[in-house]
């Protein structure tokens, strides 16, 4: 059985299902029957016509052709990141919308403290008495 499959995660609808991906910018045959491989697809072939191939083997080896098992799969679990060795310490990076947080905690800043209201404290200029 051969199926060609929209994404590598997709379900084949058989048990024995091998999928293939292409890495290549080729087309790649994958078996004797005729059964070819587009540029950057994926498909489902069953584990015997896979293991009957004498051209999988060929492409695996070459790096053009990546093989993983198929089927529904009964519980997947996620993989754990890990810290790289030099990712000891946490690095803060700026979010997206710092800018707008920034500018709804702003506080008044406070007047100066020699502020004057009127030019009566200025030295040298008249007030307005004497004018």
């Amino acid at each position: 059985m051969f199926k060609f499959l929209s994404s590598r995660d997709e379900d084949p609808g058989f048990q024995d299902a091998v999928i293939l991906t292409n890495k290549s910018q080729h087309w790649l045959t994958l078996t004797e029957e005729g059964h070819r491989l587009p540029p950057h697809s994926h498909a489902a072939i069953d584990a015997v016509s896979a293991s009957l191939s004498k051209m999988i083997p060929l492409h695996v080896d070459g790096g053009l052709l990546i093989i993983s098992r198929g089927g529904p799969e009964p519980t997947r679990v996620s993989k754990v990141k890990r810290k790289r060795k030099g990712e000891d310490s946490p690095v803060a990076e700026p979010s997206p919308n710092t800018d707008a947080q920034q500018s709804t905690n702003l506080v008044a800043e406070p007047e100066l403290e020699n502020w004057v209201s009127s030019n009566e404290s200025i030295v040298g200029l008249p007030t307005t008495d004497e004018i």
